[in-house]
């Protein structure tokens, strides 16, 4: 019996053993060992797989024992350093002593291990102890291994996301905040860790509690809380029931704020929002819009003979007339003759008005000087390319030959590419040329590009045009405010075309953009409506600059200041109702303050111009 009974034990740890010991990294790990020095292929692949499983079987149908285990005579563990030590995720930094017919030798690596909820502790791959090239010793993280690991540094638990392929490092990896080490009071995120930016701040990361039977208790002691222009979200409940959080500051980088993420931040007192709205309002991406006069001459004050042109002007109905009937006639619907090269001047009379007109002067060149020849006498790399360039224009270039490469003397002027296409780029001069790569031939042409402003004829009038300044590509809700030169306030009349898109004031010009779409603004001289000037205004939607979530900043008891530095109402957005206080106080910026009331309707008693604007 007393030996039937020691045998029922042992079966019970060969059963054990054989689904992997795997109660704990360290257990797993002595059993991997213990099979490989009993040179047991099948405990070996029962350290790796399930027993009876398809990967099972076939570690043992592809190793051959006698191969498996013909490198070393032993093994023996020297250490185990735990490396990364996670509930569900764990590293050790292995020293082992193998022994071999050699003697022995000392190899170090890293192995890892994940948990599986149903059979416990396993390896992430296969491990090799055996390998000569010391990069081929332990195994490698799985990619869920990468994706889920916690690491720590810097003062915090940390993910290091890959942005491209698990354990590849690349340019667009980040980081996301876990949880920080300790409960302070004082917490400066960094901005970056392991040199990469820190983007994320997860869900719960700043939730401290302790419980008391089934009843959580806030314990954090958080008062401020420095968040890093690197981070793009905020998860769910990140800073939850962070009660004594005093104030807060979220930078424009931030996209994204979770549900209750900083719900129940009951001393909460100050708010400040900071927007990125850089690509629509930052001076280089504003888009000014220039104003037409309705009897401005449209044409290009550069013609050659054979050209075909036609002129128009931007609205009015004109009679048409020249000057010098030797160089150009026009006919009644615009459309110009050239008769012989040299400069003529083209007017055009309101039809209704016939006191004003506009004037404009043509240069009228010989046919043959529209275009450059390339300087070469072998035809085959001859090209031509057009004399007159302003910036934007483009022309692809043709050669006989296929045996050339392009390039220009000046890229930052004029580029071409390996197809000939030459693209105008700024005002200068540049050689673009034609190289035979089967000859010593070069064929050459230089050209100069000039502001595109210089391509359109100029007009004069014999009235003040309308001019007005303001006008720009605007954004649904945006406010401007159009401004003319040359007439007083009230000499002007503004309408809109499309009272859908943007209205605007009819005695100050105030235009108030509703809607994506085009519309135009006229702006016309009450005392003689012949006289007008119109221009041509897209509105865009706008891309939320960040959007915080149902219930993001919820029961914010003490929340009294918030700071919106955001121009345009639409770039914060709530989903849900943001819940304050009847005395909290919303600071906007005045330029669009009259925008916050309508878009803030709810919170409309609440708003306020920011102070010093």
């Amino acid at each position: 019996m007393k030996k039937f009974s020691i045998a029922i034990i042992m079966l019970l740890i060969l059963v054990l053993a054989g689904c992997g010991d795997s109660s704990s990294p360290e257990r797993l790990w002595n059993h991997y060992v213990s099979a490989m020095n009993a040179k047991d292929i099948e405990a070996v692949a029962g350290s790796f797989y399930l027993e009876d499983s398809a990967d099972y079987h076939k570690f043992i149908e592809n190793n051959n024992p006698e191969v498996y285990f013909a490198d070393f005579t032993s093994i023996k563990t020297r250490s185990f350093k735990p490396e990364v030590v996670n509930e569900n995720f764990y590293c050790a930094d292995i020293t082992i002593s193998l022994k071999d017919a050699s003697g022995s030798q000392s190899k170090q690596f890293l192995v890892y291990f994940i948990r599986d909820l149903n059979t416990g502790w396993k390896f992430t791959n296969e491990v090799n102890v055996t390998a000569y090239d010391m990069a081929l010793l332990g195994n490698e993280p799985s990619a869920y291994y990468y994706a889920n690991v916690v690491k720590n540094a810097e003062g915090f638990d940390y993910k290091y996301i890959y942005a491209g392929i698990a354990g590849e490092a690349g340019d667009d990896d980040f980081v996301k905040i876990v949880a920080p080490n300790s409960n302070e009071s004082t917490i400066v995120i960094p901005d970056t860790i392991e040199g990469k930016p820190v983007k994320i701040i997860g869900d719960f990361a700043f939730f401290n509690y302790s419980k008391f039977l089934s009843v959580t208790i806030p314990t954090s002691k958080l008062k401020t809380i420095t968040i890093p222009k690197s981070v793009t979200t905020i998860e769910e409940y990140a800073f939850y029931q962070a009660k004594q959080l005093q104030s807060l500051v979220i930078p424009a980088s931030v996209k994204t704020v979770g549900k209750y993420a900083f719900a129940s931040c009951t001393g909460l007192e100050t708010l400040t929002i900071n927007v990125d709205e850089a690509a629509m309002y930052d001076p280089t991406n504003i888009v000014n819009l220039s104003g037409r006069d309705s009897m401005m001459i449209v044409g290009n004050r550069k013609l050659y003979m054979e050209d075909n042109v036609t002129l128009t002007t931007s609205g009015a109905l004109v009679d048409w007339s020249t000057n010098d009937d030797g160089v150009a006639t026009i006919a009644a619907n615009g459309k110009l003759t050239l008769v012989a090269p040299g400069t003529v001047t083209v007017k055009a009379t309101n039809k209704n008005d016939n006191t004003l007109y506009s004037e404009a002067k043509f240069t009228v060149l010989p046919k043959a000087q529209k275009l450059i020849t390339s300087t070469t006498d072998i035809e085959f790399y001859r090209f031509t390319i057009n004399s007159d360039w302003f910036v934007g224009d483009n022309q692809k270039l043709e050669v006989q030959s296929e045996n050339v490469t392009w390039s220009s003397s000046n890229p930052a002027v004029a580029s071409v590419d390996e197809t000939g296409r030459v693209v105008a780029l700024s005002a200068g001069t540049t050689t673009i040329t034609a190289h035979s790569t089967i000859a010593p031939v070069v064929s050459t042409a230089e050209i100069t590009v000039l502001p595109v402003e210089q391509r359109s004829v100029v007009t004069t009038y014999s009235y003040t045009p309308i001019s007005f300044t303001g006008a720009r590509k605007m954004y649904v809700s945006d406010l401007v405010t159009l401004a003319t030169t040359g007439y007083n306030l009230g000499d002007i009349l503004w309408t809109s075309s499309n009272n859908a898109v943007a209205a605007v004031s009819m005695y100050d010009g105030r235009v108030e953009a509703l809607a994506k779409g085009n519309t135009v603004i006229k702006a016309t001289l009450i005392a003689n409506p012949q006289i007008y000037t119109t221009v041509s205004i897209q509105v865009a939607e706008v891309t939320p600059s960040i959007t915080f979530s149902e219930n993001s900043l919820d029961r914010l008891n003490s929340l009294k200041t918030v700071y919106i530095n955001a121009i345009n109402p639409n770039s914060v957005t709530w989903k849900g109702t943001l819940k304050l206080r009847k005395d909290a106080k919303i600071y906007v910026p005045a330029q669009n303050y009259d925008a916050y009331l309508k878009v803030w309707k709810d919170y409309a008693d609440m708003i306020y111009i920011k102070e010093n604007e």
